[in-house]
Formats: structure tokens, C-alpha cells, sequence
């Protein structure tokens, strides 16, 4: 039976659902799967992966290895496999009263009324099916909840295992974090998985940032050669807010990005870097959008991609500046080192402006490595291989330079003198 098939089955046999499941299945089912012929997603769909034969991950009872390099990293850490949380491999170390720190499931009976005021509220499924999708089904991820003032000295690690070993698996995993005004918080988000068969993963991230809080957020998606992965993250700003947003893609079949933020205050600042790295026939989509709702807002967008053998990426940046977003400054460019003839880039960068005094740019840039650097470091007698490796580290070097934990720092740069 096909996954679409066991979607539709799935929800007749489940109980009774809230309204805003109800209401989250009817938009997947009138919308279906996006194809190609959606001008957002022309480049690739996932509507072949819906019709093979997948197994829900929650019905797998696998134990895949843990990463031990990431954690390595001191930190409040909750660790999912196949959406389930693994206490085993839990802990909160950050003992601050109000802070809450659990799946979703729990939070969904300890924590209700908070989680309700929240769920479903940032992330569209109007437009959106596959947010529709992941939505009419009871969530399984994680929830954070930062209370007013609180300054977290340890980074939150959410860490999800999907594994396919044995048999195709599908996947959805919903994140909920809720920074209340004045508090500070760091999240890592790990991706990863296990076996060489294939696997989707349909996740939504909402991410409620309050007044003068600070938030750094760094994602890593690190999978294996038949894992599929579509994530949703959607960031509201009140006024004074600062977040900054990593994005590292750095292997699996397909990964689809769709980072939005809305600043919906005055003078909040959102910084928003990727880095992804593409190989053999390998696709990565980042589709990201800033809404600029309010004035004297700042947004800092730079995403960086390598490419090699047959692989394929797409950046479609917007930015949008609403009629009463005055004084906004918006920057976006994406740049692409191309290692191959055989790869390709399709970059969008758009601006939407309807306010009249602001300062904004965009622009894309598509090239190789530089030759006469390359030139210089082999006449020294620097091998070939090494030579690309410290260059493509340099260019991704403003990247990382922003990531403020050494271990994850470390292992994108591994990746690359491994890899390239």
C-alpha cells in the first residue's frame, strides 16, 4: 500500500481528532501532494516518494547508534528516535523555574493550555499541504519553553534519528520553542539517520520569539544516501529581538528547506547563513522568506553552496517589506562554487518593496574555485586535494565562523577535507 493510501487510511481509523486536525486533513487532502507544476516547487516534488511503500517510522522499534562527537557538546539535550523521545539519552542540566524541557506528547497533557496557545498558530497549512499533512496527525517532537528573563547557560540539542534499516520508512516530527521576552536561548537541531533505505521525514518547526529576547538556532542535516527530508520552520519576531538562524545541509538524497520569518516588531534582527554541500545526484532546496512587517527592522541573509559530480541545488529567496515597514534594511546574496560540469544551481534571490525608505540588496553569484589560488598552493607543494580543501574551507569559513560551538564547527569542516 502506497504511504498516500496509508495517510487516508490512517486518519479514518485514528479517534476522533481536535478541530484543527480535522481542519489540517481536509487542506492536505484538497491540496495534495505539491508537484512540479507548482511554481515552488518546479525543480522537484516529493509526489513519487508518496506513492512507494513506506512503513511509519513510530512503528519501528529500532535502536541505531548515537553520534558521540556531537555529544560531546555540554548541553539540555532530548534525543528522538523514529519520534520518539529516548530518555536514555536525555538530560536537562539548566535548572531555571518556568523552564520546560519535553516532547511534545507530554507537554500536550502536563503543559496543555500553554502548548495550545502556541501549536498551529505560526506555521501556514493553507497554502502549505505538506504542513497540513503533519498537523493532522498527534505531534511527536520537541517542546521548549523558556520563561521571561530566563538566560540559559547551556545549549538546547534536539536530536532526531530517523532509521531505515530494514524497511522504508516515513516520518513527521513537530517542534514547538517559545522564548518569552528578555530570556536568552542557543538550539541545535541535528537530522540524521540510519540505513541505506529509503526514508522521508516531514518536519515543522514553530518558533515564538517575544520582546528583547536572543535566540541562535544552528540546524544540521546530516543523512544517509536514500533519505528524504522536508522541514518547515517558521520564526515570529517581536519588537527588539535578535535571532540568527544556521542552516548546514551537508549530505542525503533530497532535503527540502522552507525558513520563514516574520518581524512583526520594531528594530527586531534576523541573521539567516546556510551552508550546504551537494554530491553525486543529490538535491538541496532552500526556499527562505522575511517578512518585514514592522519599521526600523534589520534581516542579514547570506547562504553559500558547493557542488559537485551530478548534484543539483536551488536557493528562492524573498524578502518582502511591508507598506509600513519603514527604515528596513534587508541583504541577501547566495554564492555558489560549481566542482563539476555536471552540476547545477538554480538561484531566485527576490525583493518585494512597498514601503518607500529602505535600504535593501540581493544578488546571486555562480563560479569555480579560484585557479591562480589553487595555482599558488600546489607550487608550494601542497597536493591537489588539499589545496581545494583549505580553499573551500576558507569560502565557507564566514559560515562557520558563526556557529558559537566548536564540536559542530569542527565537524562541518571534517566533512568538507573528508568529502571534497
Amino acid at each position: 500500500m502506497s504511504l498516500l493510501q496509508q495517510i487516508k487510511e490512517k486518519d479514518l481509523l485514528k479517534a476522533p481528532s481536535n478541530a484543527l486536525q480535522k481542519e489540517a486533513m481536509s487542506t492536505f487532502l484538497a491540496k495534495g501532494i505539491p508537484s512540479r507544476k507548482h511554481e515552488e516547487w518546479k525543480y522537484f516534488s516529493f509526489k513519487n516518494t508518496f506513492e512507494q511503500e513506506l512503513v511509519w517510522a513510530d512503528n519501528l522499534n529500532s535502536q541505531p547508534p548515537i553520534n558521540t562527537q556531537l555529544h560531546a557538546i555540554q548541553a539540555n539535550r532530548l534525543v528522538f528516535i523514529n519520534g520518539k523521545l529516548a530518555s536514555q539519552y536525555s538530560q536537562l542540566l539548566d535548572q531555571i523555574p518556568g523552564l520546560i524541557v519535553s516532547s511534545i506528547a507530554e507537554a500536550s497533557t502536563n503543559h496543555s493550555n500553554l502548548l495550545n496557545a502556541y501549536f498551529g498558530k505560526l506555521a501556514a497549512t493553507t497554502n502549505e499541504s505538506l504542513n497540513a499533512l503533519n498537523t493532522a496527525f498527534d505531534p511527536q517532537g520537541s517542546f521548549v519553553y523558556v520563561p521571561q528573563g530566563a538566560i540559559c547557560k547551556h545549549p538546547f540539542f534536539i536530536q532526531h534519528i530517523t532509521a531505515a534499516t530494514e524497511q522504508a520508512s516515513f516520518s513527521q516530527i513537530r517542534n514547538l520553542w517559545v522564548i518569552e521576552a528578555n530570556a536568552q536561548a542557543h538550539f541545535i537541531e541535528s537530522y540524521e539517520s540510519i540505513g541505506e533505505k529509503l526514508s522521508l521525514t516531514n518536519v515543522v518547526s514553530e518558533i515564538a520569539v517575544a520582546e528583547n529576547a536572543v535566540v541562535n538556532a544552528y540546524k544540521l542535516q546530516q543523512q544517509q544516501s536514500a533519505a528524504q527530508l522536508n522541514h518547515y520552520t517558521q520564526i515570529n519576531q517581536a519588537a527588539h529581538s535578535n535571532v540568527k538562524q544556521i542552516t548546514i545541509s551537508i549530505s542525503g538524497a533530497i532535503i527540502r528547506n522552507n525558513l520563514h520569518f516574520k518581524l512583526n516588531g520594531t528594530a527586531a534582527n534576523c541573521v539567516l547563513h546556510g551552508l550546504y554541500v551537494t554530491d553525486k545526484k543529490r538535491l538541496v532546496d532552500n526556499h527562505t522568506r522575511v517578512d518585514h512587517v514592522s519599521p526600523h527592522c534589520t534581516s542579514d541573509e547570506k547562504y553559500k553552496g558547493i557542488l559537485l559530480d551530478e548534484s543539483t541545488a536551488v536557493f528562492n529567496g524573498k524578502i518582502q517589506v511591508h507598506l509600513d515597514a519603514q527604515k528596513t534594511a534587508a541583504y541577501q546574496r547566495n554564492q555558489n562554487i560549481l566542482l563539476s560540469d555536471h552540476a547545477t544551481i538554480y538561484t531566485k534571490p527576490q525583493l518585494e518593496i512597498f514601503a518607500d525608505d529602505v535600504k535593501c540588496t540581493h544578488g546571486a553569484t555562480i563560479g569555480r574555485l579560484d585557479e591562480k589560488s589553487l595555482f599558488y598552493l600546489r607550487s608550494r607543494g601542497i597536493p591537489e586535494n588539499v589545496a581545494k580543501s583549505m580553499l573551500l574551507k576558507a569560502y565557507a569559513k564566514d559560515i562557520t565562523d558563526l556557529i558559537e560551538e566548536p564540536e559542530l564547527t569542527q565537524l562541518i569542516s571534517q566533512f568538507i577535507e573528508d568529502n571534497i
